[in-house]
């Protein structure tokens, strides 16, 4: 039973919320997980991943933060049932697809009396009759891209479920808006016709010329995460890292100027055999020494020597010949040995 006394949060439950938008750092740390190897023994994989923060808004932002404000609206009906323009399914569909207007209609239809709804992701991809919940979160992010849906994430402050996660709080454009003229130009020439069709009909003056300009909703976006109270996320120092470090930056001080350039070369030329990604992963901090035949590859740790030497080892071989270096042996370790 809701206690009368206790103010509600925006859900009508008698506990706060926390709201707010995850940003991710362009920085990525270094993590690590144990698993079975096809031979059944545990190895530590290394993979990279991103810092995630969180900002925070109070419930006053959540509540007055609305889409409707922004572009050119047609006129605006509100009523006990889901209202769908005409002009949403003819010329937005083509941008939000039919799924993506299928995922609006369905949060449109719990905004009955207000602008935002929280329907869980789960509930939404069943009832859209989607594949997925990714299939959910992608429309949810097309749908941001065109002002439609901005979602705020929400941590419970309830005493019995403190910091628990609950279904986003999604707040909710009521006001269908016209076509800006960047999208207008893109429309095939039938739609375009047919637009021009509707809007002389609608309007007593229209050109196409005097439709709005495309918003950068991405900056808007940006602009009110400024708003709101950044809270980073913690990074624990991982002391083998440093010591990782330390020990790279002794093996590049005893390097030659001939190490040197066989490491930017090699580097390069495995940079231009490899995807982006591959590369960064496996290959951007490693070091190449040439010493009596020998080609000794240091790599950050013993994952990444590994994996190079069993998936690699052939590619550093063909670029080494490229500047016709033959060595008698080729030698995958890492700085950590």
């Amino acid at each position: 039973m809701k206690d009368p006394q206790r103010p509600l949060n925006l859900k009508g439950q008698p506990y706060p919320l926390v709201y707010y938008r995850p940003v991710k750092e362009a920085a990525k740390i270094e993590k690590s997980r144990w698993v079975l190897d096809k031979h059944g023994e545990f190895k530590e994989f290394f993979y990279h991943d991103s810092i995630v923060n969180k900002v925070i808004f109070n419930e006053e932002k959540v509540k007055n933060f609305s889409l409707d404000g922004l572009g050119q609206n047609l006129e605006f009906e509100d009523r006990q049932f889901t209202l769908i323009h005409n002009y949403l399914i003819h010329f937005w569909q083509p941008f939000l697809k039919a799924d993506g207007l299928a995922l609006f209609i369905t949060l449109k239809s719990y905004c009955i009396n207000k602008d935002y709804c929280w329907p869980a992701l789960s509930t939404l991809q069943l009832e859209c009759g989607f594949g997925s919940v990714n299939t959910v979160k992608k429309r949810l992010a097309l749908l941001e891209s065109y002002g439609f849906v901005f979602r705020f994430n929400c941590m419970s402050r309830d005493e019995n479920k403190k910091n628990m996660e609950e279904s986003p709080i999604f707040k909710i454009r009521k006001r269908v808006p016209f076509l800006p003229k960047e999208l207008y130009d893109e429309l095939p020439d039938e739609l375009k016709y047919r637009h021009d069709e509707f809007m002389e009909n609608y309007m007593s003056v229209y050109s196409p010329d005097n439709l709005a300009s495309k918003i950068d909703f991405e900056s808007i976006y940006d602009d009110f995460l400024e708003q709101g109270e950044e809270l980073k996320k913690k990074v624990k120092t991982n002391k083998s890292n440093a010591v990782s470090a330390e020990k790279r930056l002794n093996i590049k001080e005893t390097m030659t100027s001939k190490d040197e350039e066989i490491t930017n070369y090699i580097l390069n030329y495995i940079q231009s055999n490899l995807s982006k990604p591959s590369y960064e992963t496996w290959f951007k901090h490693c070091l190449f020494k040439y010493r009596e035949d020998i080609i000794t590859v240091y790599c950050p740790n013993t994952f990444t020597a590994g994996w190079i030497n069993e998936r690699h080892k052939d590619l550093i071989i063909r670029g080494l010949k490229e500047i016709d270096i033959n060595p008698m042996e080729v030698k995958i370790n890492s700085v950590e040995e």
